[in-house]
């Protein structure tokens, strides 16, 4: 299994409807053509994550699950989703999205989910400490619980912290162990 970031739109596509279409159909292509390369090196699922922008399809749910329709059907394995738990604050939605609710919804299509703190109005890529845990709207036992009900017989969830480049790595060490610590709790 691979994938991540499967392309970007210019900005003029995302806000002319014929040229959204144009650039989406290429994107879906290329990720088509990724998917058979991908079944003949052994390969069995190809991830594309679910981006905060909408110049980086998917970014909300009812886009995914159209896109991934049309993709799945084109392909001699399964692209998978791979969701980000901050990535549901895109700017273009009426309101930050409810990371329980669209991993709920988009669980048939998910692989893999990214792990990350945030408070819901940006892509905050915090770990799960005390002091970021206060702040945040993410609740392991709840995503566990929801990652359980899934028809897929894995699930990876995987951490994405963004800390500083001048973080002290001590620091950074600690962050990882409480983060650790706090969903081995719930595992």
């Amino acid at each position: 299994m691979t994938g991540g970031h499967m392309g970007a739109l210019d900005i003029e596509a995302t806000r002319d409807s014929r040229r959204y279409v144009k650039a989406l159909s290429t994107v879906i292509d290329a990720v088509v053509w990724l998917a058979r390369r991908a079944s003949k090196s052994g390969l069995n699922c190809l991830l594309w994550e679910l981006m905060p922008s909408a110049s980086e399809p998917p970014h909300h749910p009812k886009e995914a699950e159209a896109i991934l329709s049309e993709v799945n059907a084109l392909t001699p394995i399964p692209v998978r989703l791979c969701l980000d738990l901050g990535h549901c604050c895109a700017s273009d939605l009426p309101a930050p999205g409810d990371p329980e609710e669209w991993l709920r919804r988009l669980l048939p299509w998910t692989r893999m989910v990214h792990l990350q703190q945030t408070d819901g109005t940006e892509d905050r890529h915090w770990p799960f400490t005390p002091a970021y845990n206060s702040r945040g709207i993410i609740d392991p036992r709840s995503i566990i619980e929801i990652v359980y009900d899934s028809p897929e017989d894995t699930v990876d969830l995987v951490f994405e912290f963004a800390h500083p480049m001048t973080a002290p790595p001590r620091q950074v060490v600690n962050d990882y162990r409480q983060s650790i610590e706090l969903w081995c709790r719930f595992l």
